[in-house]
């Protein structure tokens, strides 16, 4: 998952190849194609009740509140790969990203599609993560002189 579906594919283990059918594989869509690049982080909208992604005239669905909010050390992730990808990003922290793209591409997309895909599985996978968790917690510890 976390390699975009480039490596250790596996189409009969339910592990598509490429960008575009980890995003199918999630039911994330691009039904208003993304034509332009946003200036802005205002042009860029969430709606919750909907699920829905806006970038500019194009839209991304669904989009669940959780992976919108999705954040690892407090960098809300999809939040910031948008960022990035507006004329106007703010945070530039070295002098490489001034070297950037102008205009909105499928591949950009596909990329974007595959993030959010992949933060689904992440989603999906934290839930499961938790109840493992929660077992061992609550499961008998053994003290270190008894391993030894």
């Amino acid at each position: 998952m976390h390699t975009f579906g480039e490596r250790y594919y596996d189409p009969a283990m339910g592990r598509p190849r490429g960008h575009r059918a980890i995003a199918e594989r999630f039911g994330i869509r691009n039904p208003l194609p993304i034509d332009a690049m946003p200036t802005c982080l205002d042009e860029i909208k969430y709606n919750q009740d909907s699920q829905t992604l806006r970038i500019g005239t194009g839209s991304i669905h669904p989009v669940t509140p959780e992976v919108w909010d999705y954040d690892v050390g407090g960098m809300r992730v999809v939040r910031h790969w948008l960022n990035y990808r507006t004329i106007d990003f703010v945070g530039a922290s070295s002098a490489l990203d001034q070297n950037r793209v102008e205009r909105w591409t499928t591949t950009m997309t596909d990329e974007i599609l595959a993030l959010i895909a992949v933060l689904s599985g992440c989603v999906a996978a934290s839930r499961t993560q938790d109840n493992v968790l929660d077992r061992i917690c609550k499961s008998q510890t053994l003290l270190l002189s008894e391993l030894t």
